[in-house]
């Protein structure tokens, strides 16, 4: 795919001084402006880092004209190209508001630049994106350092697409979602990325205000650029800022002047900012060197969001103090940190009990249950040694989704050994109640099954392999929480295909189920373990969604080796004959290692005297199994 540039986003007079070494000589932008158009900031930054990389191929940049009309050509293998045009006003949808004026700017054919004109790594293209519900064209541009296309999909996403220009090896492209900013940050390790921004002329309001509630990572390369951009306008700025995000350097003197940078935008303000969420990545370093914004977060009145990893005494204390009501809090302890005296969740969160909702604490501790989270539902408590289900119940009455693994069980083999807890639990709730509902019980199986939960439970997610040593405790699982979707994974080697009908037959609601299977070592036939499969498929419950997941796809030893071709039809051929087997199955996908086969019964099969069944893409099948809520706890 070759593209063409088409010259810069920018004034002539930007490329003569660019040419010179100055920057900001004669180049119209000044570093506290008024307010305008948000194309300048943003695609100004891209186009300047573009092109200051590019000093020495600007003799064709100083061509481009003045005003802003522009297009570009993309040649195809084919040997034609398409010219297309670029109206900034809804390059991203709705992001007129960011420029004030919905001005056409139309292109010309003589505007365009032959392909190829500055190189393989000096080109930039604009290009129309069609079917992702955005009006109006896309603005794309390949930066040389790293080489990259960015591709803006609505105004908080991009699609970055990495070009290999090596003609030795061809292109390869790998697409890839990040924020704007995470981009833009990222293209460069210099510091002045962001203090570009405060270079831009005419910075429209709603533009900053947009710019603010993106969740930018400060670090100790561009905390000064993030001063800069802050500065130019600190009371209206920091009154719209949203989220905090602090990614702690290891060096102390850098923790302490990381610090002073954000004291001078954060500590002396008359006024809290509206910050919604706060997020740091070692909190007890950083608050024991930076006691000031221990004092500034229990300042903040709307703080929705806290996300403390590594935390010790510090970073606990501030859990405890903090003031405002907290919805999401992630917590997570540092081993070095000794938790003494240990913080129950309910002291560490007591001030936002009203409305905290969702919480995830990693080595989690309870120590009492005179405190009540009535609003929370979403519980993730990861490494936890919890063994009674009477803490849950107590501290979380409401609960919808719960996350839970061990940290210092022996293994499932064992869990024979902890019946006597489980029986206990199970007493407890007969006595004093269960969660009415869960959406969503994950985890590992030997946590899950000693807590001995028998609320109904949609989805059912077990991180533990299947093997014969602990069917009885799955089967004893799936006999409480009756679960109407499963996702698990088997172990071929220590789970035989033969018990899974026998297993699954224990939930007498079952309709979606999701399997991993992970192959066999033993150099068994994949035409074998597939016979064995339909042998198991008609004694299956009425199951109507099945997605089958091999670890690793052994097509060489089936009737020799396959192309791709081959191969995805063998996919689809295997989905197809399962179907036959199990007549209420309504989908059936058959994943494999960058390969994929999915079909579905489709039309009024009442008036059908045979099935049709219909063959689907790759994407509409991913897209069936997330709509049917069969993905993996995100």
């Amino acid at each position: 795919m070759s593209t063409a540039y088409v010259g810069p986003l920018v004034p002539a007079e930007v490329v003569d001084s660019l040419q010179a070494g100055d920057l900001l000589r004669n180049s119209g932008f000044s570093p506290f402006g008024s307010a305008a158009e948000f194309i300048t900031p943003l695609a100004s930054i891209i186009i300047s880092h573009f092109l200051m990389s590019l000093r020495q191929s600007t003799h064709e940049s100083q061509q481009a004209q003045d005003d802003t009309r522009y297009s570009a050509t993309r040649s195809r293998s084919g040997g034609t190209s398409q010219s297309v045009s670029l109206r900034f006003a809804s390059f991203v949808g709705d992001m007129g508001e960011f420029l004030g004026h919905d001005s056409d700017y139309g292109y010309d054919e003589a505007d365009t630049v032959a392909p190829g004109a500055l190189g393989p790594r000096e080109s930039c293209a604009l290009e129309r994106v069609e079917g992702n519900g955005i009006p109006g064209e896309i603005f794309t541009t390949v930066i040389p350092r790293p080489t990259a296309t960015i591709v803006y999909e609505s105004a908080h996403n991009m699609k970055v697409l990495k070009i290999n220009n090596d003609p030795r090896v061809g292109r390869k492209e790998v697409a890839m979602d990040y924020d704007i900013l995470h981009i833009v940050l990222g293209l460069s390790s210099k510091p002045e990325i962001l203090s570009l921004m405060t270079k831009c002329r005419d910075m429209h309001e709603v533009g900053i205000k947009r710019l603010l509630a993106l969740d930018i990572p400060i670090h100790k390369n561009n905390t000064f650029s993030f001063a800069q951009f802050m500065l130019a306008d600190p009371q209206f700025r920091l009154m719209h800022l949203q989220h905090l995000h602090i990614v702690v350097p290891e060096g102390p003197f850098e923790v302490l002047w990381m610090g002073m940078m954000l004291h001078d935008i954060l500590g002396d303000s008359s006024r809290p900012p509206q910050i919604k969420t706060i997020s740091i990545t070692h909190s007890e370093r950083w608050l024991s060197a930076n006691r000031w914004f221990y004092r500034f977060c229990i300042s903040l009145q709307g703080l929705e969001e806290i996300d403390l990893r590594e935390v010790g005494r510090v970073a606990s204390k501030l859990l405890q103090e903090v003031s405002s009501e907290i919805v999401t809090a992630r917590i997570a302890f540092d081993s070095q940190y000794p938790r003494a005296p240990p913080h129950d969740i309910s002291s560490l969160l007591v001030n936002s009990t009203t409305r905290l909702q969702d919480l995830r604490y990693y080595g989690a501790w309870f120590q009492s249950h005179t405190v009540q989270f009535l609003a929370l539902h979403t519980l993730e408590i990861p490494h936890c040694d919890i063994t009674e289900i009477k803490s849950l119940l107590l501290t979380f009455p409401n609960l919808r989704s719960l996350y839970t693994t061990s940290k210092s069980w022996s293994g499932d083999i064992y869990l024979g050994r902890h019946t006597h807890i489980r029986d206990i639990n199970l007493a407890f709730q007969e006595a004093h109640g269960r969660w009415t509902r869960l959406d969503r019980l994950s985890g590992s199986m030997d946590q899950i099954y000693v807590l001995g939960i028998t609320s109904p439970v949609e989805f059912l997610e077990l991180e533990s392999k299947m093997s014969i040593e602990n069917l009885t405790f799955v089967s004893a699982l799936l006999a409480d929480a009756n679960p109407s979707r499963l996702r698990l994974i088997l172990n071929m080697s220590y789970f035989p295909l033969a018990l899974l009908p026998e297993m699954l037959n224990h939930s007498t609601a079952l309709s979606h189920v999701y399997l991993t299977v992970d192959l066999p070592n033993n150099g068994a036939k994949m035409s074998d373990i597939i016979r064995i499969l339909m042998e198991q498929v008609r004694l299956l419950p009425p199951l109507t969604h099945l997605v089958i997941r091999w670890s690793t796809m052994l097509y060489g030893s089936l009737n020799g080796p396959k192309r791709r071709s081959n191969v995805v039809d063998d996919l689809a051929n295997l989905g197809r004959a399962i179907m036959g087997e199990l007549p209420s199955l309504r989908f059936v996908g058959i994943e494999s290692t960058n390969r994929a086969g999915y079909c579905m019964r489709g039309g009024d099969q009442t008036q059908l005297s045979q099935p049709v069944v219909i063959e689907l893409t790759e994407e509409d099948g991913r897209r069936v199994i997330s709509e049917e809520q069969m993905t993996w706890r995100p």
